[in-house]
């Protein structure tokens, strides 16, 4: 039936209702068009951008041309423009954002809470969207005698006459200003045919605008989703009254080929009611040839996404368009980052048309600023500065880079002064740590001179970065202006990048909107201005002359998306708590004070806030209906910091609804590094999965083809003949073996250290990290002191101790029994006057805590040495040094020989004179850094005390040995000591014989590593699980280690 049949048998207004999908939106453009055609003038009111976008598109295919004004299709927003602009209302539209500031700015300090100004810009909607005047807003809040209330009520007409004399209005107050004309000005937009479409429900005051304008049009006609056999329209079918008097049309709903989609757009499952316990899970399998929907368990959202990603990818693959896909979500969580991220990985572009500034580059820098300055520079903070490439293009990659590095072991700065006092400080500790001699001499101090020169040569990039950064704590919104202005200036100046150069244009914009709406010269704090700050970029649109034109897959929260169709579509996060959304309620206007104003006003204005699961299955029914063929629904079930997250109950009903065969429940493991082969999305996963270690040959060989560039498949088969050399453990360069001998003469200096030689055999990966590509290896940040601060501090403390014996004239029997308890507090005192201005870096309760620990320590040392005393032991030489020569410690090549000179420090040499025999004592700070002497030597990787023995027996020139032994200062204890006489239950005693055979053995297990070392075979050890881990070895995600192999094989 065409318009002009409309015209002469139809009412003035007529209500088209029907299911979704039945055809109505169809119907009403098909009016449009023939109206047009006809000379008429036609106003299309309709709920989102999309739909205005699909009403045009249809219209104007058919419509060869319109006069001007003929034809308008709009939001309520647009139609209110229209109609103040026919009236000659002069006014400036404005955004949540600067209605959000003014509020806030008429807001006393104690009020200006984010969720206080939220809920006043809410409640301030609801008031003006209540369809009320004026005056009548006053009178019937005021009728209640609430205090609070009125005095909100006084805050909202204070922000909005200002509004008013302003002439700059939020879409809420422009739709009212219309909604005032329309009742004062009778010639304002009159036309020929209303068309009302996809709505589902009205506020108060968009009822009274379209009542209004149904007398003004010649014919009206309104859609409604309604199908009074289903109870899922229940929450939408009181909404069908807004012209009582009017026609009714019903439709019917229009059938999907989807069998599976179609029975779950009856909508029938949201209305069980009975408790359903699911089956386990089947293991996603990404195939679509039998099903045409999924609902999959996902470990976290970024998997969540990844699995939409390569859903995204089969269906493409199987046949259906980019453009004809979309990704949903509810809205509480915003995936929209993660959408962004993730999928452009697996080649699919997506668009955003409603792209904002707080998106792009400059503005997430300048939030990021005012963060690190609020929470006073922490070091997470600072490090995600650091990492910014705007950062490192302003002061070199290489320069940040270090900074990164050598500000690892500034423990916990707490604010911009902090760190450059922290890092003079440690740099200060540098400088002195080069200067103290130590076991691996040579190469330590080279390292830390090399670090010094680093650290020296960074202090004025640091400093300059901090300044640079630097914004006040309170300020005048111009001031905060200003410094966050000249901060964009200075990391985003003007550069070839187009977008970029806009975006801080308009950025500035904003920063200067901000200040003359809030006043120029007003205090405030940062955290504040941060806030208004956000709130800005957030409500912003990106100004692009391709933005809305660019391609791409769509994405969109659940109302954003109203009035689009997809062939696939993705739903996300279907969790309890998001869909179905939890509401808060509203603590200005409460449920019980809206009842109130609804029983005054005798209607309902002012709908409740409370949650309404109704309204939530119509909105999940609204969502699953976009979907024509296939229907992927997923589900975290964990969120951002380990939360656990619950199936949404939507989904338990969905399934139960489902026939057996059809489920369709599946969930992606946990544990699962690489995706199965029919879920493969990009290239790169191909290429990962060429070297998972359970790939057959000819899989392999398949997935190589697939890769089709030539080089990639070179690199690559390169890349496995590597790694399976590895497994095999063939020495070559890819091993460890490094093939260069020559390069290896300076490697092996003169001297060389017992220290040295054991990081070789604990793990020769490590020694050529540490010593041949000489990687730097900072520190974890911490409050806490060093194992070397501390290991230092332990053997000045013990060393100051016994010094004083081997100073006096008493025997070690009778000073260990003097008092020794204003020995200890005088040697406390010496080291923290001496060692104190060395370790300014450290806090005073960290440092006074190790003075404790340090005097209980030597208190502990002299208990254990009396129980001692008797075996006529007594110390004689005290921290050491030695330079041991053997012909053992030789290396060799085509003639030409060096003798290696192995250097040390034995912590403490005892004798006993009536035996006249040596023991050797090592210090060590925990039981953990201790070894046995004799399972080291047999092991070949522990070389300490025995070395230390040789060298003791040459420097005192004395035959006879009784052994070593250990001592762990934190437990006060001897420490598995391996001896040829018998001094404690605890001592291993062995043979003089088997004594002089570690000895030997020491000496020539020296000389093959240092041989090992000279020719470059510095070659993987098998798998230890205590060693080989992240946080433990520094060097543990550059080690391709040959986990196949285990430790105790």
């Amino acid at each position: 039936m065409n318009y002009l049949l409309y015209l002469f048998v139809m009412s003035r207004i007529t209500t088209i209702i029907g299911p979704l999908h039945s055809g109505k939106t169809a119907r009403v453009i098909r009016l449009a068009i023939d109206a047009l055609n006809f000379r008429k003038m036609v106003s299309c009111i309709l709920p989102s951008v999309h739909h205005i976008r699909f009403f045009k598109d249809q219209i104007l295919a058919e419509v060869q041309q319109t006069l001007p004004g003929q034809l308008f299709v709009g939001t309520f927003a647009s139609l209110a423009d229209r109609i103040l602009d026919e009236a000659g209302f002069v006014y400036r539209q404005v955004g949540n954002a600067e209605d959000w500031l003014n509020i806030r700015t008429e807001l006393n300090d104690s009020d200006c809470r984010a969720g206080t100004i939220l809920f006043l810009q809410k409640t301030f909607a609801e008031i003006r969207n209540a369809g009320l005047k004026s005056d009548e807003h006053n009178v019937l809040v005021r009728s209640l005698s609430e205090p609070s209330l009125n005095a909100w009520m006084d805050l909202f007409e204070k922000v909005r006459q200002k509004s008013r004399n302003s002439r700059r209005f939020n879409s809420d107050e422009q739709i009212l200003c219309a909604w005032e004309t329309l009742n004062n000005r009778s010639d304002v937009l009159n036309g020929d045919l209303l068309l009302i479409d996809g709505f589902y429900e009205f506020t108060p005051i968009q009822k009274k605008i379209l009542n209004r304008l149904a007398d003004r049009f010649t014919q009206t006609f309104v859609t409604f989703p309604l199908d009074k056999e289903r109870t899922v329209y229940g929450y939408v079918q009181n909404q069908s009254e807004l012209f009582p008097d009017s026609i009714k049309i019903e439709m019917k709903k229009e059938p999907l080929e989807s069998p599976i989609l179609e029975s779950i757009r009856t909508g029938s499952f949201l209305s069980h009611g009975g408790v359903t316990i699911l089956e386990k899970p089947a293991s996603w399998t990404n195939d679509w040839k039998n099903s045409d929907l999924k609902v999959i368990q996902c470990p976290t959202r970024w998997r969540e996404v990844e699995t939409a990603a390569r859903t995204i990818k089969r269906w493409i693959c199987d046949g259906m368009k980019s453009e004809n896909i979309g990704i949903i979500f509810r809205g509480s969580y915003d995936y929209s980052g993660l959408i962004t991220l993730i999928l452009p990985r697996f080649g699919i572009p997506v668009k955003n048309p409603n792209r904002r500034i707080a998106q792009t580059e400059p503005a997430e820098f300048l939030l990021r600023i005012a963060s690190v300055n609020e929470k006073r520079f922490i070091r997470s903070e600072v490090m995600d500065i650091f990492r910014h490439a705007s950062v490192q293009n302003r002061y070199g990659k290489e320069a940040i880079n270090d900074l990164e590095r050598l500000t690892a072991e500034l423990g916990i700065p707490v604010d911009k002064n902090e760190w450059i006092t922290q890092y003079k400080n440690r740099l200060d500790f540098v400088r002195w740590r080069a200067t103290i001699k130590s076991e691996s001499d040579e190469f330590d101090r080279v390292s830390q001179d090399d670090l010094t020169k680093k650290m020296e040569s960074r202090q004025p990039v640091l400093e300059r970065f901090l300044d640079d950064i630097s914004v006040p704590s309170s300020a005048t919104w111009l001031e905060f202006g200003e410094s966050f202005g000249k901060i964009l200036q200075k990391f985003f100046p003007e550069l070839e990048n187009r977008s970029i150069n806009d975006c801080v244009k308009q950025i500035s914009a904003l920063i200067s909107l901000m200040s003359k709406i809030a006043g120029e010269h007003n205090q405030l704090k940062l955290a504040d201005y941060s806030q208004a700050m956000r709130r800005f970029f957030e409500a912003e649109p990106v100004i692009a002359s391709d933005n809305e034109n660019q391609s791409g897959l769509f994405y969109s929260s659940v109302m954003d998306a109203r009035g689009k169709s997809f062939s696939g579509l993705v739903i996300l996060g279907m969790t309890d708590g998001e869909f179905p959304q939890v509401r808060r309620d509203n603590p200005i206007l409460t449920n019980e004070i809206r009842r109130k104003l609804n029983s005054i006003a005798g209607e309902v204005i002012f709908s409740e806030t409370s949650f309404n699961i109704d309204e939530e299955k119509w909105l999940f029914f609204l969502a699953i209906s976009m979907a024509a063929e296939k229907l992927l629904l997923t589900f975290p079930l964990s969120g951002f910091g380990g939360k656990q997250l619950p199936m949404s109950s939507f989904l338990t009903d969905l399934l139960s609804a489902l026939p057996e065969e059809r489920k369709g429940f599946e969930t992606v493991p946990v544990d699962e590094i690489l995706p199965k082969s029919d879920a493969f999305g990009s290239i790169d996963d191909v290429k990962a999965a060429i070297f998972s270690p359970n790939i057959s040959e000819n899989d392999r060989m398949m997935l190589t083809e697939i890769i089709g560039n030539l080089d990639d498949i070179r690199r690559i088969g390169e890349m496995i003949t590597i790694e399976k050399n590895r497994q095999k453990n063939i020495q070559n360069e890819w091993s460890g073996r490094i093939a260069d001998f020559t390069q290896f003469w300076d490697l092996i200096n003169d001297q060389f250290s017992v220290s040295r030689i054991q990081e070789f055999a604990r793990c020769p990966f490590y020694f050529l990290c540490k010593n041949v590509w000489k990687i730097y290896s900072p520190e974890e940040p911490s409050m806490d002191v060093t194992p070397l601060v501390d290991g230092h501090l332990i053997h000045s403390a013990l060393e100051s101790l016994l010094r004083t014996y081997l100073s006096g004239t008493k025997g070690y029997v009778e000073f260990l029994e003097s008092d020794s308890e204003k020995l200890i507090e005088g040697i406390i005192l010496r080291i923290d006057h001496t060692y104190r201005p060395k370790f300014r870096f450290l806090t005073d309760i960290v440092w006074q805590n190790q003075m404790e620990t340090l005097e209980s320590g030597l208190q502990a040392f002299v208990r254990s040495e009396r129980r001692f005393s008797e075996t006529n032991y007594c110390p004689v030489k005290l921290e050491k040094a030695f330079n041991l020569k053997n012909n053992a410690f030789s290396v060799e090549s085509n003639g030409r020989r060096k003798d290696v000179i192995f250097s040390g420090q034995i912590d403490r040499i005892d004798v006993n004179p009536e035996r006249n025999s040596l023991e050797v004592v090592e210090y060590k700070r925990t039981a953990s850094s201790a070894h046995s002497m004799k399972d080291g030597v047999g092991k070949g990787v522990y070389f300490q005390l025995s070395l230390y023995l040789i060298a003791a027996r040459q420097l005192l020139n004395m035959e006879s040995v009784t052994g070593a032994y250990t001592y762990v200062f934190r437990d006060g204890k001897r420490f598995k000591p391996v001896l040829t006489e018998k001094m404690s239950s605890r001592s291993q005693v062995i043979q003089n014989d088997e004594l002089e055979s570690l000895l030997e053995q020491t000496l020539m297990k020296i000389g093959v590593l240092l041989n090992k070392i000279f020719q470059g075979n510095f070659d993987l050890l098998p798998f230890d699980v205590k060693r080989c881990k992240s946080g433990f070895c520094e060097y543990f995600d550059l080690c391709r280690i040959r986990k196949t192999v285990s430790v105790e094989e």
